[in-house]
């Protein structure tokens, strides 16, 4: 994929994310049995993985946990809903959890 514009890794990776889901519906509708399926899903689950990091730059995982903090400092900025309720929101089950990983995304606490 080197050398091609993001828009054109972004609709290869589209591509490939759509046949592989394909490729995975169709097997399930065969019947396969469940311990060949789990195999194969996940051969193609770890390639979409390697893609996605690629194109993007940071993992699947990253990229969630980014956009979170993201959503969340927008929230904060409004000042009109706890700290704790915006952690919640964004995924973290204890407020302690998403200072850290506020503060290591944005070098400030909420």
């Amino acid at each position: 994929m080197a050398g091609k514009t993001h828009r054109a890794r972004s609709l290869e990776l589209s591509r490939l994310a759509e046949s592989q889901h394909g490729v995975v519906a169709r097997r399930q509708m065969y019947g396969l049995g469940i311990g060949r399926r789990r195999i194969e899903y996940l051969i193609r689950v770890g390639l979409l993985h390697r893609i996605f990091r690629g194109v993007v730059g940071e993992t699947v995982a990253e990229h969630i946990r980014r956009l979170r903090l993201e959503r969340a400092a927008q929230r904060l900025k409004s000042g009109e809903r706890p700290v704790t309720e915006i952690a919640f929101e964004a995924g973290y089950e204890a407020h302690e959890a998403f200072t850290r990983a506020f503060r290591a995304r944005f070098g400030a606490s909420p």
